[in-house]
This record gives C-alpha cells, sequence and structure tokens, in this order.
C-alpha cells in the first residue's frame, strides 16, 4: 500500500486541533486566575477607600461596641457590624408585643 498525503494531512489537523484545544483550556484557567486577582485586588481598594467612614458610621452608631482591633481586609468583615446591627433593629428578644388590656 503506497501512503496517501491525506492520510497525513488528516493526522496534522488532528494533531493541531488538540493541541489547540489544549491551549485554550490552560488559558481559560488562566484568565479565571487572573479575574480572581482583579476582583480580590479591587475588593481590597474599596475595603481600604470605606473602612474609614464605616468606622465612622459604627462609632456614631453602635457606641456600646468596641471598635474592632483589626482593620477589616474584606467587604465581609467590612460591613458585618451593619449586618448586627439591622438584625438587632426588630429583635424583640426580653419584651412581649402585646396588646394593651382595654379598660
Amino acid at each position: 500500500m503506497k501512503p496517501h498525503p491525506l492520510i497525513y494531512l488528516s493526522l496534522g489537523i488532528s494533531l493541531c486541533a488538540l493541541g489547540y484545544a489544549a491551549w485554550l483550556h490552560l488559558n481559560h484557567l488562566s484568565a479565571d486566575r487572573l479575574a480572581m486577582n482583579a476582583l480580590r485586588q479591587r475588593e481590597r481598594e474599596l475595603v481600604e477607600k470605606f473602612a474609614p467612614r464605616m468606622q465612622d458610621i459604627y462609632r456614631d452608631m453602635l457606641p456600646h461596641r468596641k471598635p474592632p482591633t483589626v482593620t477589616p481586609t474584606t467587604l465581609e468583615e467590612l460591613i458585618e457590624p451593619l449586618i448586627s446591627l439591622m438584625e438587632s433593629v426588630g429583635d424583640t428578644s426580653g419584651t412581649t408585643n402585646s396588646a394593651p388590656d382595654p379598660k
């Protein structure tokens, strides 16, 4: 049997397609890593920008609570006191909401 150039051409195209698929897969993972790093950096910038303002707000709204000793590094850490404040706004533990007795 005589080797046909079409066989070698199809083999070459197949190998190129496999190499391209592997390259895309590796670049997709690095693109995800780049996006996550960019998001982390942006979160850090936002926390650094708003942390002093939020500390002032917390100091005014929560005078009984001592200020945190650790500076926040994530958005969750930054707004945690605000969330606890919002949760305690409607908290009625210890009191009963009953209708007054009509006399």
